[in-house]
C-alpha cells in the first residue's frame, strides 16, 4: 500500500514537472535527436556508398591484380601462368583514344573472360559506355561512336622501324583510290553503334572529371577494324600479300597463324594487340611482386609499364578514398554534438533537480525509497533521450543521404542500392546516448538524494560576506566582479560546461568561416595566381587556322594553345593523369616550367606518385613511354597534371586542345566571349567569370555544409549558455534575494551575473579560436578527393569575425535570461524551513 502511495506520488510530481519544465525537458530531446540524427544520417550515407561500391566489385568480379605492359610476349604469358598464387587470368586490348574531343579508354577483352566484366544498366552487350559519359554526350543506344586511336597496331613491331617500313611498303601499293595507308596513319577511326550503357569499376568516376571507358566485345571490335581496311585497301590482294610476308618475318616479330580471308586474320590478330592481363589471385602482392621482379630482370627488354593492386588503380583509389572520408565524417561534427547533448542533459536536469530540493524532501520524509526517486529522475534522462534516438534514428538516414547523395551523384558513376537503417554503429551510439544520459541523470541527482531529509528541505544557503572598509569608497562594479569571480572559483564543473561549450562554437565558426576561405583562396590561386585568363576556348577544328584568327582580332592581346593528353605516370606506383603542353613563351601559365629542361608537377599528383624534386617519371601515352625528370612541384587546387613543352617528345604531333586568350585594356570579355559563341567554331567558350562560377558549383555541397556548421555553431552557444545562465539564476536565487535587500539595483546585479558567465566564455572563445585551424583542416582532409585539393588558408579577418559572433550571441543570451532575476521573490527565497 505504501508503495503503491509512493509510485502514485512519484507518477503525480512526473505529471507536474512535464508541465513545468516541458521548455527545458524538449531541448534534452532536441539536442538528442539532433546528435542521433546526424551520426546515424552520416552513417547510413557512409555505408550506402561503401554497398554500391562492393556491390559492383561483387557484381563484376574485380580482379585482384592489373598488369599493363606494351606487349605480352609468349614467354611473358608463360611466367605469369606459372605463379601458383594465380586463381583466374584474362588477357585484353587496353589502349587510350579520343572520341569527341574527350580521351577514352577502350577495352576488348578475350571471350570467354571472367574478369572485371561491365554491369549492364540497360541494353545488351557489343559495344559498351558507361552511364555519366552517355548522359554527358546525349548518347542514346543505337547511335554510331566514332573514335580516334594512334599507332594502334604498330606495337605488333615491338619498335622494330626495319620490320615497319618493309610491311609499310608493301601494303601501300594495294591502298585504293583516293584512300591512305591507314594502318601506318597517324589515327586510325574506328566506328561503333552503342548497344547498350554499364557500370564498371574502371569506369566509377564520372565522365565530367576522369577518361571515360567503353568495352567492347572482340567480334564487334574485329568488325570495325575490317570496315576500316576494307574502306582503304584491296582486300583480296592484301590478304595475299600479309598470307607472302607473316611466314618469313615470323623470327622478327611473335606474330605467326594460319588465316584465310579478312576476318580470319583480323579475329586471329587480335589476340596479338592484348597489352593487359587481369589476374585473381590467392594473395595478389605476392603475386604482384613476383610480376615486378620477373620484368625487372629482363632490363632493357621489359615491356612493363605497370603490375599493381587493383585497389592502387585511380578509379579505386578515388572510391575508397571518398568511402574511408564519408565514415570519418560520421564521427567529426557528431562528437561535437554528442558532447554537447551531454551538456545540455547535465545542465537542465541540474536546474530542474535544484528546484525540486524541496519536494525530493518532502518524498523521502514520507518514506519514498532512495532507488524509487533515482529511478523517478533517471526516468527523465532516459525516457527524453530514447525519444529523441528514435526520432533521429529514422530521420537521419532518411534526410542526410539524399543531400550527400547531391554530391556522390556528380563524382560516381555506381548503381543505386537502398539505404538501410540498421546498422551497428547507429544502434551502438543510441545504445550509448540512453546509458550515458541515465549516468549523467544519476549523477547531478545523487547530491541531493543521499542528504538526509532536513537537510534536503533546508537547502543550500551559499554564504556571501563582503568586507567594506570604506563605504565612501564602495564600488558597486568592483563587487560585482569579486562575486563573480567567487562564483566561478565555486562552481568549477558549471565554469568547465561553459568553456567547452563556447569553445566548441567558436571552433566550429572558425572552421566554418575558414573553409570558405580556403575555398576562395584556392580558386584565387589557380584562376589568378597559377594561371592568367580572360577566355577559354575550345575549338571545334582546324585550331591552326583558328588561332591565327584569334591572333589578328583586335581585342586580343595574347593567344596559348594549350595541348593536354591523357597519360599513364609510373614511378613506384602509377595513376592515370593528364600531360599538358606548354607554349615555350607563354604568357597565361604563370607557374615555372621546363625548368632545367624537366618536367612541372602539382603537389597533389607528386604526393600520389611519391615525386621529390629530381626523380624520374615514366609517361605513357600514344602507345609510347617516355621518361621525363621532374625539376619543379608546384601547389594547386583544381590544376592537377604534369606540364611540359612539346620539343620534348620528338614524333609526337599534340593536337590543340584549348585556347587561353588575353584581351587587351579596355575591351568587354563578355562582348569577346559572346562574338567567339556566335562563331560556331568552337565547343565551348568560357570567360574567368564562368570559371568561377564553376569552381563554386563543384564546392556548393562543401560550401552548404559551412552553412550547416555556422548555424550549428550559434545554435550550440545559445542552448549552452541558456541552459547555463537558467541554471546561473537558478542556484543564485538567495544570493540574487539578499543583494537586493542590500540595496543592489538590477543593473548591479546583472553585471554579476554577465560578469561570471561572459569571463568563462571569453576563456572558451580563446581557445575555440586555437582549435579552429586544426579542426578546418580535419573537415577539409574528409571532403578532399583526386579531383580537388586544399591549399589550406584562414584570413585573420575570420578570427575576428569568430570571436565577434561567439562573443556577442552569448552576451545577447545572457542579457536576456538575466531579466529573470526581476523576477525573484525575496521572501520566498530567503525564507526558512516552516
Amino acid at each position: 500500500m505504501v508503495k503503491d502511495s509512493t509510485n502514485h506520488l512519484l507518477f503525480k510530481e512526473l505529471i507536474r514537472t512535464v508541465k513545468q519544465y516541458w521548455k527545458q525537458l524538449i531541448s534534452i530531446v532536441a539536442i538528442s535527436f539532433l546528435s542521433i540524427c546526424l551520426f546515424c544520417g552520416l552513417t547510413s550515407n557512409a555505408k550506402n556508398l561503401e554497398e554500391r561500391r562492393d556491390y559492383l566489385y561483387e557484381q563484376t568480379n574485380f580482379a585482384d591484380v592489373y598488369l599493363t605492359t606494351t606487349s605480352i610476349s609468349f614467354e611473358d604469358e608463360q611466367f605469369i601462368r606459372s605463379i601458383n598464387e594465380i586463381i583466374e587470368l584474362d588477357k585484353r586490348i587496353y589502349i587510350n583514344g579520343t572520341s569527341n574531343k574527350n580521351t577514352v579508354y577502350l577495352v576488348s577483352p578475350e571471350v570467354g573472360s571472367e574478369l572485371s566484366l561491365p554491369l549492364i544498366s540497360q541494353g545488351e552487350e557489343g559495344f559498351l559506355l558507361v552511364n555519366s559519359y552517355a548522359e554527358a554526350n546525349h548518347i542514346n543506344i543505337g547511335d554510331e561512336v566514332e573514335i580516334s586511336f594512334s599507332n594502334l597496331l604498330l606495337n605488333l613491331f615491338d619498335g622494330n622501324e626495319a620490320t615497319s617500313s618493309l610491311i609499310e611498303n608493301f601494303l601501300s601499293s594495294y591502298v585504293l583510290e583516293n584512300k591512305a595507308n591507314i594502318i601506318f596513319a597517324d589515327d586510325i577511326i574506328l566506328k561503333f553503334n552503342v548497344t547498350g550503357f554499364m557500370y564498371h569499376p574502371e569506369g566509377v568516376q564520372t565522365a565530367e572529371f576522369s577518361p571515360s571507358l567503353f568495352y567492347v566485345d572482340r567480334s564487334v571490335l574485329s568488325k570495325s577494324i575490317i570496315s576500316v581496311l576494307e574502306e582503304n585497301y584491296d582486300t583480296d590482294s592484301l590478304i595475299e600479300v600479309l598470307k607472302a610476308i607473316l611466314p618469313s618475318l615470323s623470327d622478327q616479330i611473335e606474330l605467326f597463324f594460319e588465316f584465310t580471308d579478312l576476318s580470319s586474320f583480323v579475329t586471329n590478330l587480335l589476340p596479338y594487340i592484348s597489352n593487359q592481363i587481369l589476374i585473381k589471385s590467392s594473395s595478389p602482392s605476392d603475386t604482384v611482386n613476383k610480376i615486378n621482379e620477373y620484368y625487372q630482370q629482363k632490363g632493357d627488354n621489359s615491356t612493363l609499364l605497370t603490375c599493381s593492386l587493383s585497389s592502387e588503380l585511380q578509379a579505386s583509389k578515388a572510391i575508397n578514398q571518398d568511402v574511408n572520408q564519408a565514415m570519418q565524417l560520421t564521427f567529426v561534427f557528431p562528437v561535437i554534438f554528442f558532447l554537447v547533448s551531454l551538456l545540455v542533459i547535465l545542465t537542465t536536469l541540474s536546474q530542474m533537480i535544484i528546484k525540486q530540493r524541496s519536494q525530493i524532501g518532502v518524498l523521502k520524509a514520507l518514506g519514498a525509497k532512495r532507488i524509487s526517486i533515482y529511478f523517478h529522475y533517471i526516468l527523465y534522462g532516459v525516457v527524453l533521450c530514447f525519444i529523441g534516438c528514435v526520432l533521429g534514428f529514422i530521420t537521419g538516414p532518411l534526410l542526410i543521404p539524399k543531400v550527400m547523395g547531391i554530391k556522390y551523384d556528380i563524382l560516381w558513376d555506381l548503381p543505386y542500392q537502398n539505404v538501410h537503417f540498421f546498422y551497428f554503429l547507429s544502434i551502438l551510439m543510441c545504445v550509448l546516448m540512453i546509458l550515458i544520459s541515465a549516468c549523467c541523470t544519476f549523477l547531478v541527482s545523487y547530491k541531493v538524494i543521499k542528504e538526509s531529509p532536513v537537510e534536503t528541505l533546508k537547502g543550500e544557503n551559499a554564504k556571501i560576506s563582503f568586507k567594506v572598509k570604506d563605504s565612501k569608497k564602495f564600488s558597486s562594479k568592483f563587487i560585482s566582479l569579486k562575486m563573480a569571480l567567487r562564483n566561478i572559483f565555486i562552481g568549477k564543473g558549471k565554469s568547465l560546461m561553459v568553456l567547452l561549450g563556447m569553445m566548441g562554437c567558436t571552433a566550429l565558426l572558425v572552421c566554418g568561416f575558414g573553409i570558405m576561405d580556403t575555398l576562395n583562396y584556392d580558386v584565387e590561386l589557380d584562376y589568378t595566381i597559377n594561371q592568367t585568363i580572360d577566355v577559354l576556348a575550345i575549338p571545334s577544328s582546324n585550331p591552326a587556322e583558328l588561332k591565327k584568327q584569334l591572333e589578328n582580332q583586335e581585342e586580343v592581346y595574347w593567344v596559348d594553345e594549350r595541348s593536354e593528353v591523357s597519360v599513364l605516370a609510373s614511378t613506384s606506383n602509377s595513376v592515370d593523369s593528364s600531360l599538358y603542353i606548354i607554349p615555350e613563351e607563354s604568357k597565361t601559365f604563370n607557374v615555372p616550367f621546363y625548368v632545367d629542361g624537366g618536367v612541372s608537377v602539382d603537389s597533389h599528383t607528386a604526393s600520389q606518385l611519391n615525386l621529390s624534386l629530381g626523380d624520374e617519371i615514366k609517361l605513357y601515352f600514344n602507345n609510347q613511354t617516355f621518361t621525363r625528370k621532374v625539376t619543379n612541384i608546384f601547389e594547386s587546387s583544381t590544376i592537377h597534371g604534369i606540364f611540359d613543352i612539346a620539343s620534348s617528345y620528338p614524333g609526337v604531333n599534340f593536337d590543340i586542345s584549348m585556347f587561353y586568350i588575353l584581351l587587351n585594356d579596355g575591351y568587354s570579355i563578355d562582348d569577346f566571349a559572346r562574338k567567339l559563341r556566335d562563331t560556331s567554331q568552337y565547343l565551348s567558350v568560357q570567360t574567368i567569370d564562368d570559371l568561377f562560377d564553376y569552381a563554386d558549383n563543384l564546392l556548393s555541397s562543401i560550401g552548404n555544409m559551412t552553412d550547416v556548421i555556422k548555424i550549428f555553431a550559434i545554435l550550440l552557444c545559445v542552448v549552452v549558455i541558456y541552459n547555463l545562465t537558467s541554471l546561473n539564476v537558478s542556484e543564485r536565487k538567495r544570493d540574487i534575494a539578499t543583494m537586493k535587500v542590500l540595496g543592489f539595483r538590477f543593473y548591479e546585479i546583472s553585471k554579476t551575473l554577465t560578469y561570471e558567465i561572459m569571463l568563462d566564455t571569453l576563456v572558451g572563445i580563446i581557445f575555440g579560436l586555437l582549435l579552429g585551424y586544426p579542426l578546418m583542416v580535419l573537415v577539409l582532409m574528409v571532403n578532399q578527393t583526386d579531383l580537388l585539393t586544399f591549399v589550406y588558408h584562414i584570413k585573420p579577418l575570420t578570427y575576428f569575425i569568430g570571436f565577434a559572433v561567439a562573443f556577442f550571441s552569448s552576451l545577447i543570451v545572457s542579457l536576456l535570461l538575466n531579466l529573470k532575476a526581476k523576477k525573484i521573490n525575496m521572501t520566498e527565497s530567503l525564507k526558512s524551513i516552516e
